[in-house]
């Protein structure tokens, strides 16, 4: 065999490597991409978990949100306070979903469940409406927020 054809041969077994690399380069990324999508996901849904499980373990706070269904539920400082502060927590839960969505991190599924469980929320806890409000007139920078058009549109505004 000449050296000429040794050189082909290295060559041709030079590309071959770099083309396997770059396959199994490929399947490393997509891997990666699936395991990112998949702890957000578990994120979220842990989220959702601590949210609700600080509903439902504080006998305080569900008395509290059992009167929220109530579209005239009147509040004492301390109870409006502990309302405010728990719609700023599901305000960042929701918040952090639309991030994941916008950035491709969260199934399609999550992300229209994000709108559906704002309508559903607000929906089912007029009383907290007054804190809503606050909150979309209170941070601009919430405005260009696909979170904050759905919250406006369950309070019957645009």
């Amino acid at each position: 065999m000449t050296r000429e054809r040794l050189k082909d041969i290295a060559e041709i077994i030079g590309i071959l490597a770099i083309v396997a690399s770059l396959l199994f380069l490929g399947f490393e990324i997509q891997q990666s991409n699936r395991i990112a999508v998949a702890s957000t996901e578990i994120g979220i849904r842990n989220s959702y978990s601590e949210f609700n499980r600080g509903l439902y373990t504080g006998s305080d706070v569900a008395e509290v949100m059992a009167r929220a269904q109530r579209p005239d539920a009147e509040w004492t400082e301390a109870e409006n306070l502990k309302v405010l502060l728990l719609v700023s927590d599901l305000l960042n839960v929701w918040m952090s979903v639309e991030t994941a969505c916008q950035n491709d991190l969260a199934p399609e599924s999550t992300c229209a469940e994000l709108h559906d469980d704002i309508r559903a929320f607000i929906g089912m806890f007029p009383g907290t409406r007054p804190m809503w409000q606050y909150f979309v007139e209170s941070y601009p920078s919430l405005a260009d927020t696909e979170v904050r058009r759905t919250i406006n549109r369950a309070l019957g505004g645009q």
